[in-house]
């Protein structure tokens, strides 16, 4: 990895480069997500999904 540089758009001092892991969505995350819509009609978890993802667009400097 030393010879690579973050592109100038990544903010690495973002709050979001300081949790212990990425926000992923593989398929455990995404049955995980969907289990309590399934079950109760919780969207809580959907919510806060989407707010992560937010949140690493805005630290990678991605335009919504």
């Amino acid at each position: 990895m030393e010879g690579y540089t973050a592109t100038s758009d990544v903010n690495l001092d973002h709050p979001y480069f300081a949790r212990t892991g990425p926000r992923t969505m593989l398929i455990d995350d995404v049955e995980a997500i969907w289990a309590p819509i399934a079950e109760r009609d919780d969207w809580g978890i959907f919510a806060r999904a989407l707010a992560e993802i937010a949140q690493m667009r805005d630290a990678y400097g991605v335009a919504s």
